[in-house]
């Protein structure tokens, strides 16, 4: 039998971590920093405490994606 896809590490994340996700991923895609960054600090409120490590490997693939490493920093250096 054919195993089942593995689902994406931010879907374990609550709904609106991941909307939040989404919707700055395509920001970014679009060239909209600013409005990237308000999503990524909003996903950032809104995830339980501890911060899921999901959370945080899906934003620093995004951003290293787009060669926001000074983003990535500030984003995520809080909470390692």
């Amino acid at each position: 039998p054919a195993e089942a896809p593995r689902p994406e590490p931010a879907d374990e994340l609550p709904e609106t971590c991941r909307e939040r996700l989404r919707l700055a991923r395509q920001a970014l895609e679009q060239r909209e920093l600013p409005a990237a960054l308000k999503l990524y600090d909003e996903a950032l409120e809104l995830a339980p405490r501890p911060v899921p490590a999901e959370l945080l490997q899906q934003m620093g693939a995004d951003l290293g994606r787009h060669a926001r490493l000074p983003e990535l920093l500030r984003l995520a250096a809080p909470y390692y």
